[in-house]
Protein backbone atom coordinates (compact mmCIF):
# COMPACT_ATOMS: atom_id res chain seq x y z
CA UNK A 1 0.00 0.00 0.00
CA UNK A 2 1.40 3.55 -0.91
CA UNK A 3 2.29 5.74 1.66
CA UNK A 4 -0.31 8.46 1.07
CA UNK A 5 -2.90 5.92 1.61
CA UNK A 6 -1.54 4.22 4.76
CA UNK A 7 -1.82 8.16 6.31
CA UNK A 8 -5.27 8.70 4.95
CA UNK A 9 -6.40 4.73 6.49
CA UNK A 10 -4.14 5.60 9.54
CA UNK A 11 -5.87 8.84 9.86
CA UNK A 12 -9.71 7.96 10.05
CA UNK A 13 -9.08 4.92 12.52
CA UNK A 14 -7.50 7.27 14.52
CA UNK A 15 -10.28 9.86 13.91
CA UNK A 16 -13.04 7.46 15.13
CA UNK A 17 -10.84 6.11 18.08
CA UNK A 18 -9.86 9.76 19.31
CA UNK A 19 -12.88 10.29 21.50
CA UNK A 20 -13.33 7.25 23.49
CA UNK A 21 -8.87 7.53 23.56
CA UNK A 22 -6.96 10.96 24.62
CA UNK A 23 -3.72 9.06 23.41
CA UNK A 24 -5.41 8.68 19.78
CA UNK A 25 -6.43 12.61 19.65
CA UNK A 26 -3.20 13.85 20.92
CA UNK A 27 -2.02 11.42 17.57
CA UNK A 28 -4.09 13.18 15.47
CA UNK A 29 -2.23 16.89 16.47
CA UNK A 30 0.99 14.73 15.84
CA UNK A 31 -0.47 13.68 11.98
CA UNK A 32 -2.02 17.74 11.39
CA UNK A 33 1.65 19.04 12.66
CA UNK A 34 3.44 16.91 10.47
CA UNK A 35 1.26 17.80 7.63
CA UNK A 36 1.11 21.59 7.84
CA UNK A 37 5.33 21.16 8.47
CA UNK A 38 5.54 19.27 5.42
CA UNK A 39 2.90 21.88 3.33
CA UNK A 40 0.66 19.05 2.84
CA UNK A 41 -3.08 19.11 3.20
CA UNK A 42 -4.72 17.37 5.60
CA UNK A 43 -6.01 13.82 5.89
CA UNK A 44 -9.07 12.62 5.84
CA UNK A 45 -11.76 14.59 7.57
CA UNK A 46 -8.61 15.53 9.74
CA UNK A 47 -9.07 19.32 8.75
CA UNK A 48 -13.42 19.41 9.66
CA UNK A 49 -12.03 18.12 12.71
CA UNK A 50 -9.64 20.65 13.19
CA UNK A 51 -11.55 23.39 12.20
CA UNK A 52 -14.63 22.76 14.46
CA UNK A 53 -12.73 22.35 17.19
CA UNK A 54 -11.66 25.86 16.29
CA UNK A 55 -15.09 27.18 15.65
CA UNK A 56 -16.65 25.86 19.04
CA UNK A 57 -13.91 27.59 21.17
CA UNK A 58 -14.47 30.67 19.36
CA UNK A 59 -18.35 30.57 20.03
CA UNK A 60 -17.69 29.52 23.58
CA UNK A 61 -17.11 32.51 26.46
CA UNK A 62 -13.86 34.33 26.88
CA UNK A 63 -11.60 32.55 29.19
CA UNK A 64 -11.49 29.33 30.75
CA UNK A 65 -14.66 28.19 29.08
CA UNK A 66 -13.14 28.58 25.76
CA UNK A 67 -10.11 26.70 26.55
CA UNK A 68 -12.29 23.54 27.76
CA UNK A 69 -14.26 23.69 24.63
CA UNK A 70 -11.40 23.65 22.56
CA UNK A 71 -10.13 20.61 24.94
CA UNK A 72 -12.95 18.71 24.30
CA UNK A 73 -13.81 19.05 20.96
CA UNK A 74 -10.16 17.68 20.15
CA UNK A 75 -11.02 15.26 22.28
CA UNK A 76 -8.33 15.42 24.53
CA UNK A 77 -10.49 16.05 27.53
CA UNK A 78 -13.75 14.86 28.39
CA UNK A 79 -16.82 15.75 30.47
CA UNK A 80 -16.88 12.92 31.95
CA UNK A 81 -16.91 8.91 30.71
CA UNK A 82 -15.44 8.72 27.32
CA UNK A 83 -17.72 6.85 24.76
CA UNK A 84 -16.94 3.59 23.32
CA UNK A 85 -15.53 3.29 19.38
CA UNK A 86 -17.62 4.87 16.86
CA UNK A 87 -17.12 1.47 15.16
CA UNK A 88 -17.09 0.51 11.40
CA UNK A 89 -19.84 2.43 10.56
CA UNK A 90 -18.28 5.81 10.87
CA UNK A 91 -15.15 4.52 10.08
CA UNK A 92 -16.88 3.16 6.62
CA UNK A 93 -18.45 5.95 6.20
CA UNK A 94 -15.78 8.31 6.76
CA UNK A 95 -13.26 6.16 4.39
CA UNK A 96 -16.31 6.17 1.43
CA UNK A 97 -16.54 9.86 1.90
CA UNK A 98 -12.60 10.45 1.30
CA UNK A 99 -12.18 8.38 -1.56
CA UNK A 100 -15.43 10.00 -3.41
CA UNK A 101 -14.09 13.57 -2.54
CA UNK A 102 -11.17 12.26 -3.93
CA UNK A 103 -12.22 10.83 -7.32
CA UNK A 104 -16.31 12.05 -7.85
CA UNK A 105 -15.92 9.43 -11.02
CA UNK A 106 -16.47 6.20 -9.16
CA UNK A 107 -20.12 4.65 -9.14
CA UNK A 108 -21.67 3.90 -5.58
CA UNK A 109 -20.26 0.15 -5.95
CA UNK A 110 -17.14 0.94 -7.16
CA UNK A 111 -16.79 3.20 -4.35
CA UNK A 112 -17.92 0.82 -1.69
CA UNK A 113 -15.95 -2.26 -3.06
CA UNK A 114 -12.44 0.28 -3.04
CA UNK A 115 -13.62 0.94 0.74
CA UNK A 116 -13.80 -3.10 1.02
CA UNK A 117 -10.71 -3.40 -0.24
CA UNK A 118 -8.86 -1.27 1.92
CA UNK A 119 -10.49 -2.16 5.04
CA UNK A 120 -9.90 -6.12 4.40
CA UNK A 121 -5.97 -5.43 3.64
CA UNK A 122 -5.91 -3.18 6.81
CA UNK A 123 -7.17 -6.17 9.18
CA UNK A 124 -10.58 -4.07 9.57
CA UNK A 125 -13.37 -6.83 10.84
CA UNK A 126 -16.67 -6.99 10.64
CA UNK A 127 -16.93 -5.49 6.79
CA UNK A 128 -19.77 -5.49 5.36
CA UNK A 129 -21.36 -6.24 2.01
CA UNK A 130 -21.22 -3.75 -0.99
CA UNK A 131 -24.67 -2.61 -0.95
CA UNK A 132 -25.26 -1.84 3.24
CA UNK A 133 -21.77 0.20 2.64
CA UNK A 134 -23.75 1.68 -0.38
CA UNK A 135 -26.87 2.85 1.95
CA UNK A 136 -24.69 3.62 5.27
CA UNK A 137 -22.87 6.51 3.27
CA UNK A 138 -26.48 7.53 1.51
CA UNK A 139 -27.45 7.78 5.19
CA UNK A 140 -24.35 9.57 5.81
CA UNK A 141 -24.14 12.04 3.22
CA UNK A 142 -27.92 12.82 2.56
CA UNK A 143 -30.75 11.68 0.00
CA UNK A 144 -30.28 14.94 -1.52
CA UNK A 145 -26.14 15.39 -1.81
CA UNK A 146 -26.62 11.45 -2.78
CA UNK A 147 -28.78 12.10 -5.40
CA UNK A 148 -26.47 15.21 -6.70
CA UNK A 149 -23.39 12.74 -6.46
CA UNK A 150 -24.41 9.77 -8.15
CA UNK A 151 -27.42 11.16 -10.22
CA UNK A 152 -29.38 8.51 -12.08
CA UNK A 153 -28.41 5.86 -9.07
CA UNK A 154 -31.68 3.58 -8.30
CA UNK A 155 -33.42 3.33 -5.43
CA UNK A 156 -33.46 -0.53 -5.90
CA UNK A 157 -30.41 -1.17 -4.13
CA UNK A 158 -32.23 0.05 -0.87
CA UNK A 159 -34.64 -2.92 -1.31
CA UNK A 160 -31.91 -5.12 -1.44
CA UNK A 161 -30.95 -4.99 2.29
Amino acid sequence: MDQHLATYFKTVETLYLAPSDPEKAAELLSIAARCIRAGEVLPLGLDRHIAEAFERAAEAPQGEKREQALLHALCLRSRGRRPAPLGIVKLATLLMDDLHTKNRRLSSSDLAIKTINILQKNGVKGVPVETTLVNWYRDFIGEDQWRRAFPGTSRSIRKKE
